[in-house]
């Protein structure tokens, strides 16, 4: 923002003084220019201009501060979850390529891999999210099937050498494993020991708490909460709670719910008897 003299109309710098009192947001002004010495105040003010890379001050007030830093938390969000999306589109070419099916909106996190031959069948729904690390192995001729609203979280492990199915509204907590095949333990060798596989499935709404291992032939009912750490292997009912090595069913959450919910209204009508006599 140069300023022009009275006398020649040549462009004339002014000092931090004098420029300040000209602009209302003089904070981010870089003048280059010469002459070196500011011309106002009737040529007397004599202050040293501001040349090629000065800037002016800066003042900064708590409320500028909070201005700049307050949208910057939502605007990270809105990166990470256009990278997300970004990472998901380049899951579904890979997947569609081999003759898999990825519906829409999958996020994806960092590292994610998705290891799988041609052969291998894919069948991802709408709106899967998989956390960071996750790591997806299909073999040839075994099949993945996961399906909307599936959230998959971190460092967790799924692999399919025959079939898993893993419903609607399922969620998987970080570090789990699911697999649906092991090595068979009667082998004389271990490291020679044959595969042996049995199908696996998490029902619809099932949560699978954290570092939980879902072994091969386990089924887990729709609504069924699997607690942290748990082995599960054969089947899991529906609503039902299990926890433990092996995983053991503890309660149904929907019945003692309700036999809870009953069980303090009887409570309640007791008290206010007690309460009349």
């Amino acid at each position: 923002m140069r300023q022009r003299s009275q006398l020649g109309g040549a462009p004339l710098l002014a000092c931090t003084r004098h420029l300040a009192q000209d602009t209302q947001d003089p904070h981010s002004l870089n003048l280059p220019g010469f002459p070196r010495r500011c011309a106002r105040a009737g040529g007397k003010c004599g202050a040293r201009q501001l040349g090629p890379g000065d800037y002016m001050p800066i003042n900064v007030t708590p409320a500028r501060l909070a201005a700049v830093v307050r949208p910057l938390p939502g605007l990270l969000r809105l990166a990470e979850r256009a990278n997300g999306r970004v990472r998901g589109l380049w899951l579904k070419l890979r997947l569609v390529a081999i003759g898999g099916h990825v519906g829409k909106r999958l996020s994806v996190a960092p590292n994610v891999q998705a290891i799988t031959v041609r052969g291998a069948h894919w069948h991802i729904g709408d709106r899967v999210s998989f956390g960071t690390g996750v790591i997806l192995s299909v073999g040839k001729n075994a099949s993945l099937t996961i399906g909307d609203d599936v959230r998959i979280t971190h460092y967790t492990v799924i692999g399919a050498e025959l079939t898993i199915a893993i419903n609607d509204r399922a969620q998987v907590g970080e570090h789990s494993s699911i697999r649906d095949h092991e090595h068979d333990p009667s082998a004389f060798s271990m490291h020679a020991a044959p595969v042996i596989c049995a199908p696996v499935s998490v029902g619809a709404d099932a949560w699978i708490g954290r570092g939980a291992a879902i072994l091969k032939g386990a089924r887990i009912g729709a609504g069924a909460v699997i607690g942290a750490n748990a082995v599960v292997r054969g089947e899991i009912p529906h609503d039902a709670v299990a926890v433990g090595v092996p995983a053991r069913v503890i309660r149904n959450r929907r019945k003692n719910t309700s036999d809870d919910q009953d069980a303090d209204e009887a409570q309640v009508a007791a008290n206010r008897i007690r309460e009349v006599q």
